[in-house]
Order: structure tokens, then C-alpha cells, then sequence
């Protein structure tokens, strides 16, 4: 087998890594995970965009992410959208919402648009079947009074 092929079969083996960095994030998500009795897998979290939520002239982490097999069950599913704020003293103090769940909506990507957070959903149609949500949704948030709220 030649090098290059050698490479390509390696680098394919090795999955992607969608944690990220802070581990303060990853023990944040984690809790959630064993609060709720289930597990998360990271492929799924949105965090695409940065912005200044709060005003403070810093940057602010937005992410959805995804609970599954919530308290214990197969196909429990919770959505959640996290707002890691510049000016918060504690990561474990961030703003949480629960946004989504199996068989409502489900996020597929976050936005910030000046200080409203845009979230892209699919939705279940009534004909849908559990696994396959097929209507596109949005559905927008803001930060009030440290608490984030649907608009």
C-alpha cells in the first residue's frame, strides 16, 4: 500500500472531534447529560456563531446541543439552547433553555442577529414519522433579565 493511501486510511479511521477546547463547556453539558439521565452526542450541538448578548462589548458563545435517551429512555430527546456569557462570574451559571424535543422541533442551526438569537429548526409535520421531521422553522430568543426567552 502506498504512503498516501496509508494517510487517507488513517485520517479516515480518526473521527472528528466536535468538543470543544474549554473543558469548563464540556463539565457544563455533561451535568446537564446526567441531571436529565441521558447522554449527548456532540455531533449534534450548534454552535456556529458568536456575538454581545449581554452588551458588555464581548463576545458571547451561543450553542444548541441535545440530550438523548432522557431519564432512562430510548428515544427521549431534549433540545437546548446555552448562552456562555463574557460577563458572567461562573460557565455553570449560564442562561439554559429547553427549545426542542422529539416529535415538536428540533434545532439544526444558531445565528446571532445584533442581540437576538436566531434558531434555525426542522419540525414535525403531522404526517411525519418519528424519525424524520420535514418542515423548516425558525424560532428567536433574547436575553432578559439574565434569563433567555422566546420572542
Amino acid at each position: 500500500m502506498s504512503m498516501t493511501l496509508a494517510l487517507l486510511f488513517a485520517t479516515i479511521a480518526v473521527a472528528p472531534d466536535c468538543r470543544l477546547a474549554d473543558a469548563r463547556v464540556e463539565r457544563y453539558v455533561a451535568a446537564v447529560a446526567t441531571a436529565r439521565a441521558g447522554h449527548e452526542y456532540c455531533e449534534f450541538r450548534r454552535y456556529d456563531r458568536l456575538g454581545d448578548l449581554d452588551g458588555d462589548g464581548a463576545d458571547d458563545l451561543v450553542m444548541t446541543f441535545t440530550i438523548e435517551g432522557v431519564e432512562g429512555s430510548n428515544n427521549g430527546t431534549e433540545a437546548y439552547l446555552v448562552a456562555f456569557l463574557s460577563s458572567a462570574k461562573a460557565i455553570d451559571a449560564a442562561p439554559r433553555l429547553l427549545i426542542g424535543e422529539r416529535g415538536g422541533r428540533m434545532p439544526d442551526g444558531v445565528s446571532v442577529q445584533g442581540r437576538e438569537i436566531v434558531v434555525s429548526t426542522v419540525e414535525y409535520a403531522e404526517s411525519d414519522p418519528m424519525c424524520c421531521p420535514s418542515r423548516r422553522g425558525e424560532a428567536r430568543f433574547a436575553l432578559h433579565a439574565g434569563k433567555l426567552v422566546e420572542k
